[in-house]
């Protein structure tokens, strides 16, 4: 057997593999938090997109505010719920060495 990355073709077999190995934890998961399916296709895009969040989080992006996005509505032609549900990142470096953080004012 090779292990590789998955690609989204994948995704169908993925949610069958982790729904039935939650099966073998039936009877050890408490019941209030095991349930059929153990993951739900919606669940597990959620549990992708935030890995790929934290990924880009690691090399200098964040997320922005609501308020944020807004500014972005000049260049965006997108309806008010994409806008509101989309994720939108920001590469965001440190500051160099020795460098002084900006003062609020």
């Amino acid at each position: 057997m090779t292990i590789r990355l998955c690609i989204p073709a994948d995704f169908d077999a993925m949610l069958a593999v982790i729904n039935a190995a939650a099966t073998a934890y039936d009877g050890v998961i408490p019941p209030d938090l095991h349930h059929v399916p153990f993951v739900s296709a919606e669940e597990l895009r959620d549990e992708i997109a935030d890995g790929a969040i934290r990924f880009y989080e690691r090399h200098g992006f964040r997320l922005l505010t609501p308020a944020e996005k807004v500014g972005l509505r000049r260049y965006w032609r997108v309806s008010d719920r994409q806008a509101e549900t989309s994720v939108v990142l920001r590469f965001s470096p440190p500051p160099a060495a020795g460098a002084s953080a900006p003062r609020a004012g």
